[in-house]
């Protein structure tokens, strides 16, 4: 499954690996959501995390 998806007209969702929450971003391509996530404290790289899980798990 893909971390970041279209969600729709002009939308994506970004999903945690590791509790599954998601951020949905009303933008219009996958490299603004990417932007968009990580100004919300997201951490979107080879492993994409929420805020709770990257100040939880360090490493």
């Amino acid at each position: 499954m893909q971390v970041i998806q279209s969600s729709g007209h002009n939308g994506w969702a970004v999903r945690c690996d590791l509790c599954e929450h998601r951020f949905d971003a009303a933008v219009a391509g996958q490299a603004a959501a990417v932007a968009f996530a990580r100004i919300n404290g997201w951490v979107v790289g080879e492993t994409t995390r929420c805020p709770m899980c990257a100040t939880a798990r360090v490493g």
